[in-house]
């Protein structure tokens, strides 16, 4: 007899069993409630939509990652979400155009995305995310506002030792947009791989690329929306730092890796002692008068790394003749009520 030894899962697929769930629960309702506390509303995008409307704009970013689906009811082809955040602009784009829409909205979510390829080092397909979007007019005030939001949820999780790496959406083209295309990608490689030595002689800025690179802030001689987006982050940098003091910068304004439909600052958040990846945003604009800033937590990430998740409740293993008041009076305790099914016997479910 030849036994059946395919896998149970597709890879990067896998079952969340407890205490998994429970610390994923835990998380995830720690930065709703978080983001509640900011005024941010929670939205609940479906997990499929239309393929030209879900990769259309910015979702166009993840058109290579994302599944694809028939639909029998339309004959139309939709594609499932590898991001929520080309969601949250879709909403966001809709109740603006309203008569009675506010200047600025504020929204929260918090879902599963499922990707064709894992992203990174992780092997996982099937990803949590959790986040803010704060959409209307771009301001400074905006950016403060959602990384102050970031870091507060974080250190409610227990992360303390934080790093915050800034980088610049946009800043390449703003001092080379002028150049001949095949020197275009020369200076960008160079950058991409810290190559100093095969930056061009003639290259423009490229003393104060080669300062940037080496994390010098420089703003002198170069174009005006450069000088902008630089000042921005110096005056973001400052005043969080007056606000989160422990919190530890780094400066890498050429990278661009992962910001696909971003412009200006934005910012990845890392936890010092593991290095690992917790969250990243920044700014963004859906067209010429409306503007965003937000950020996405990798909530997979935060299960491993958060401090501050609280024990089990206790378990109360009741007899099968125990009454229902007896037990109602434990669970409302919050003790973990677990009734025999024999009169003998009490019942224990465990997961390895």
């Amino acid at each position: 007899m030849t036994l059946y030894t395919a896998p149970l899962l597709p890879s990067g697929l896998q079952d969340s069993l407890t205490p998994a769930t429970e610390y994923d629960r835990h998380v995830t309702n720690k930065l709703l409630d978080r983001f509640t506390l900011f005024g941010y509303a929670q939205v609940a995008p479906p997990l499929m939509e239309f393929e030209d409307t879900l990769l259309s704009g910015k979702g166009a970013a993840h058109q290579y990652n994302s599944f694809r689906v028939m639909d029998n009811a339309s004959q139309r082809m939709m594609a499932v979400r590898a991001d929520i955040t080309p969601q949250i602009e879709r909403i966001a784009r809709s109740r603006l155009h309203q008569k009675d829409a506010p200047s600025v909205l504020r929204l929260s979510y918090a879902g599963q995305v499922l990707r064709v390829a894992p992203s990174g080092l992780s092997p996982k397909r099937q990803l949590r995310q959790a986040g803010i979007e704060m959409i209307g007019q771009r301001s400074h005030i905006s950016s403060l506002e959602v990384l102050t939001a970031a870091l507060e949820s974080l250190e409610l999780l227990g992360l303390n030792q934080l790093v915050v790496s800034f980088s610049l959406a946009g800043l390449f083209e703003a001092l080379f947009h002028h150049c001949l295309p095949a020197s275009q990608a020369i200076i960008h490689k160079a950058i991409i791989h810290k190559d100093m030595g095969s930056l061009p002689e003639a290259m423009p800025y490229k003393q104060q690329t080669l300062a940037l690179l080496h994390g010098t802030i420089v703003t002198d001689g170069l174009p005006a929306s450069a000088q902008e987006m630089i000042n921005h982050m110096c005056e973001l940098q400052k005043e969080i730092h007056q606000r989160f003091a422990h919190v530890t910068f780094l400066y890498d304004p050429f990278d661009s890796l992962g910001f696909d439909y971003h412009e200006g600052v934005c910012f990845t958040l890392l936890d010092c002692a593991t290095r690992q990846e917790l969250a990243r945003g920044g700014n963004y604009r859906l067209d010429h008068h409306i503007s965003g800033c937000g950020v996405t937590f990798y909530v997979d990430r935060l299960i491993d790394t958060a401090l501050n998740i609280p024990p089990s409740p206790p378990i109360q293993h009741l007899s099968a003749t125990t009454s229902y008041a007896q037990g109602k009076a434990w669970r409302d305790e919050g003790t973990v009520t677990i009734h025999a099914t024999q009169p003998t016997l009490a019942s224990r479910v465990t997961f390895e």
